[in-house]
């Protein structure tokens, strides 16, 4: 399990993450212990868990739900620094990009891109949001029930290419 910092790149093991100064994680907590916990502080002064990169784009979309209905769709594209690598010590993966729905609360999206590195992170995160605004998605039913599907799932087409 490696660790990256945000800010001077320096890449930690568990047991050196473990050696570093700790703060809480939230500067408000009157009680770190029993609210939020606590987070490392890199040798440079970045904190893990907050000073992170991070962009979010917020959508407002009208969609076609089954044959007839169409519905507003809002929600966000949010790409952020992972700081724990997902991948595997040869391939990296250091950022990430997840797509939320916030409105209708019945819609999922399964949607997770992993990158190597920052630029292909804002890449994708683009890519992603253009597909939304561009209308290159569909909202298909989880379980088909006779008549009115309760859960339906956000597909977006041929984004897999984002990295």
């Amino acid at each position: 399990m490696l660790w990256k910092c945000g800010k001077c790149g320096k890449i930690y093991s568990f047991e050196e993450l473990n050696k570093l100064k700790i703060v809480p994680l939230v500067p408000e907590d009157e009680d770190p212990f029993r609210q939020h916990g606590f987070t490392y502080v890199c040798e440079c002064g970045y904190v893990f868990h907050r000073d992170r990169w991070h962009i979010v784009t917020n959508f407002k979309k009208k969609v076609k739900v089954g044959f007839l209905r169409r519905i507003n769709l809002k929600g966000r594209v949010s790409t952020v620094f992972l700081e724990l690598n997902h991948g595997d010590v040869e391939n990296p993966l250091w950022y990430e990009t997840m797509v939320f729905i916030d409105d209708p609360g019945n819609i999922e999206c399964d949607l997770c891109i992993r990158y190597r590195t920052q630029d292909e992170a804002e890449k994708g995160h683009k890519k992603v949001v253009e597909a939304i605004k561009s209308g290159k998605l569909k909202i298909v039913p989880i379980k088909y029930k006779l008549i009115f599907p309760k859960k339906w799932k956000l597909i977006i087409e041929d984004i897999r290419e984002a990295r």
